[in-house]
């Protein structure tokens, strides 16, 4: 009798058990399934519409991008055009406010695609229509971490790579740039030789030397006789004194020009159109 109701137990409980097993196994797969969704979720972050780039170019930039998004969270776009016809933005009378509405229509284009999640992102727009204007903007918290000066700074150092046409350079020192500034805390120069890591280690090994230098000093015997201890101040005197002119010597130094002007198209300016004063920009 006993024997039967155990039976009837496991008969009862074994489609529920069975139940339960295929419900864990179809959660485990979509759970599987939604965590390859969010990893292998393709972003675009070069879109190159004036083909500066080549696609093996391309690839390149948009690894690095990727690798930087890694490890900040953050987006480092780059939009090209010669047209500003790619997105639809209201049109104004100046080239360069033209430029800012196409990078901020562009960015709005952009969070559609992929969501709030990338707001964070930092935008190059290179116009290169008879305009030649280079725009940065930073977007949500990246508009306080790459303030105007930030920005014009980055501007800067593209400039002449922009200039020469050599974008590939250019587009690279933005990404490496933008990533090395948001790093900083706002309000500090992020230039400053304190903060370049070569600098450290050169104060580093000076300090350490100094305190080795100064170990081995007071490790050895103390000196107590110096010149006055052997002197005979009463015998002894100066017997004879005598100047003589050997020669002149003259050295020419050529004088250097100033190189790093801004005669290769205009200089920066800051502020934007948007009244968050998150755009700078500058010819090229």
């Amino acid at each position: 009798m006993i024997k039967t109701q155990k039976h009837n137990i496991h008969k009862r409980t074994f489609p529920f058990f069975l139940l339960l097993m295929i419900l864990t196994t179809l959660l485990s797969f979509s759970s599987i399934a939604i965590a390859t969704t969010n990893t292998d979720e393709n972003i675009t972050r070069i879109y190159d519409y004036a083909y500066t780039l080549s696609n093996s170019e391309k690839e390149d930039l948009e690894e690095l991008a990727e690798s930087y998004y890694q490890k900040s969270g953050n987006n480092y776009l780059i939009v090209t055009t010669k047209t500003r016809d790619e997105y639809d933005y209201s049109h104004s009378s100046f080239p360069e406010e033209d430029c800012e509405l196409y990078s901020e229509a562009f960015y709005k284009s952009f969070l559609e695609m992929y969501g709030n999640s990338y707001s964070n992102c930092t935008i190059l727009t290179i116009d290169l229509s008879s305009n030649r204007y280079a725009d940065i903007s930073g977007q949500n918290d990246l508009k306080t971490k790459l303030d105007d000066g930030r920005r014009t700074k980055i501007l800067k150092k593209i400039k002449s790579n922009l200039s020469n046409k050599d974008y590939v350079k250019a587009y690279t020192k933005y990404i490496k740039t933008v990533n090395r500034y948001q790093k900083i805390k706002p309000g500090i120069n992020p230039d400053n030789i304190f903060l370049k890591i070569w600098f450290q280690l050169l104060i580093s090994i000076i300090t350490g030397a100094i305190i080795i230098g100064i170990m081995i000093y007071q490790s050895g015997g103390k000196m107590t006789a110096n010149g006055q201890t052997y002197l005979n101040r009463e015998r002894s005197k100066i017997l004879r004194k005598d100047d003589y002119y050997i020669r002149t010597h003259t050295t020419r130094t050529k004088r250097e020009t100033n190189s790093n002007n801004d005669s290769s198209g205009g200089g920066c300016n800051s502020g934007g159109n948007d009244g968050g004063g998150n755009h700078s920009g500058c010819h090229f």
